[in-house]
């Protein structure tokens, strides 16, 4: 029998496996959907065991990181479960509904992500190119299941793969001390890293709007009273714009800004209005309750970086 920790990454890894396979298996197995609700519980494992191993190494990336992760798992659970389990999701008003907590979700998951890739970067778990795919696998997976499912009618879980690679990396027995020899650590606040994360998204869900000339993500399933189309993209894209030069500047404007995206994406939820009701305005809508809690746990929740004190002391001269 493996020790706790190994067999935790190896329940991790097959939470993994599971992610990638489904999205290719859905259409020759339909039943296989039934699977759907343990990957979130099996990658749990995987966010416990990082959490267990390392929490007194990984810092405030690795705490926001676990803390992230876990509540997107959470909330992809819900949905995964109903949808599994029963034929609410099948109905327009049930996959509407279903569609929001898995935003949120998905948003809170990736968010995660990226800072548990640099904390397992830091503590010296997973190289510098592991650290960056498992931070892009979840829209990676994303765009490329966009591609391919309309294409060849199968998919493939990237994000899934990835895990599998960082799950592996902790079931090796050189890892199944929590002693690990740092690598030279890169320092980035998750203020800056989460205030990147939400700018783009921003940017993404409202330039194609005014790049392509046409409604655009924002504007075609948020609609607020008296704004045009035009405006609800031009105000995606300057908060998403600020929100990056934000985190360029330094943590605290970093900080601020996940502030006011926070106050400002949950007054966009509760002043929107969704001109139609297919699942993805419920993914849409998701989405900003998910930027709204992520930048208001970060913005709020996470105390700013500590000024550095002069160790020769006020009084003293140079």
């Amino acid at each position: 029998m493996p020790d706790p920790r190994t067999r935790n990454a190896l329940l991790a890894a097959l939470g993994g496996l599971l992610w990638t396979a489904l999205p290719a298996l859905d259409g020759p197995l339909p039943t296989v959907v039934l699977l759907a609700p343990l990957i979130p519980p099996l990658l749990g494992f995987g966010v416990l065991e990082v959490w267990s191993r390392y929490r007194e190494a990984y810092g405030t990336a690795g705490r926001v990181g676990v803390a992230l992760s876990a509540l997107g798992l959470c909330f992809v659970f819900v949905p995964a479960l109903l949808y599994a389990t029963t034929d609410f999701g099948t109905q327009p008003l049930g996959a509407l509904v279903l569609a929001i907590p898995a935003g949120v979700g998905v948003f809170s998951l990736w968010a995660g992500t990226v800072s548990l890739a640099l904390a397992l970067r830091n503590c010296g778990v997973v190289g510098t190119p592991l650290a960056v795919a498992f931070a892009l696998a979840l829209p990676a997976s994303l765009l490329v299941n966009a591609l391919m499912t309309p294409a060849l009618g199968v998919g493939v879980g990237v994000y899934g793969l990835a895990w599998v690679a960082v799950a592996t990396r902790l079931a090796r027995p050189a890892e199944a001390s929590a002693d690990v020899t740092p690598r030279s650590r890169l320092d980035v606040s998750p203020h800056r890293l989460v205030a990147g994360i939400v700018g783009l998204v921003l940017v993404g869900v409202g330039a194609p709007g005014l790049l392509l000339w046409y409604d655009g993500i924002a504007s075609t399933y948020i609609h607020t009273a008296g704004t045009t189309q035009f405006v609800v993209n031009v105000l995606h894209v300057v908060l998403g714009a600020g929100t990056l030069g934000a985190g360029a500047v330094s943590a605290h404007a970093a900080r601020l800004s996940l502030r006011v995206v926070a106050v400002v994406c949950l007054g966009t939820v509760v002043a929107a209005v969704a001109p139609v009701w297919p699942p993805v305005a419920g993914l849409v809508l998701g989405v900003y309750l998910g930027l709204a809690l992520v930048s208001g746990i970060v913005g709020f929740g996470v105390a700013g970086p500590v000024p550095e004190r002069d160790p020769a002391g006020p009084g003293d001269d140079h």
